[in-house]
């Protein structure tokens, strides 16, 4: 969940660290406060930005205003070396494992149903969805969808959108009903003249 802030969402400037992030962006009402807290599977960090005593900030947000000074942070921490003797704890960058109690789905970013493993097309043929159509989301046991997406493809057939009343000629034609005569125009159609206001 918090990976997708990054690769699609409002933290996207994280990805110009070169490693692999997952964080979340804020802004409090009236953008008192803005904050970017965001971590590599090494590292994690919380920029905040805000006045100490609380006003608000002009259209500033998280992504815009904290998370540039996170990412300097970040480059500065990456940049410096473990001891060598601490090279066998360092975990291999870029990975990140759910906690064995978290499932893994593969979602239809329409609907939020899980995808189905492939579509109906209107020749009968048979494809995986569209991977842009897909995702990967994380649920606790007992909150992931139990409904499958329904992505068939259906023919696109014309339409007939009878803009000038000339639909199929199978269809009766319905009776206007008796023709009504506007109401004739009075001769002095002159502005009526309007009371005076007297002293």
């Amino acid at each position: 969940m918090m990976r997708s802030v990054v690769d699609e969402g409002t933290g996207t400037g994280a990805k110009k660290l070169g490693v692999p992030v997952a964080g979340k962006t804020g802004t409090a009402a009236d953008s008192r406060d803005a904050w970017f807290a965001g971590f590599t599977d090494e590292l994690v960090a919380v920029a905040w930005v805000g006045f100490d005593t609380p006003k608000p900030m002009t259209r500033e947000t998280g992504g815009k205003a904290a998370l540039p000074i996170w990412l300097v942070a970040m480059r500065a921490a990456l940049e410096l070396e473990l001891p060598e003797a601490d090279e066998s704890i360092r975990p291999a960058r870029g990975i990140f494992e759910p906690p064995p109690n978290v499932l893994v789905r593969t979602i239809d970013r329409a609907t939020g149903l899980l995808a189905p493993t492939t579509i109906v097309h209107a020749d009968g043929t048979e494809s995986p969805p569209d991977p842009a159509t897909v995702m990967e989301e994380y649920f606790l046991p007992g909150t992931d969808p139990t409904q499958t997406a329904n992505l068939e493809v259906a023919s696109k057939a014309d339409v007939l959108l009878d803009l000038y009343g000339d639909g199929p000629a199978d269809e009766p034609e319905q009776d206007p009903g008796p023709a009504v005569e506007p109401d004739p125009v009075p001769e002095n159609d002159s502005e009526p003249e309007l009371p005076s206001i007297s002293d």
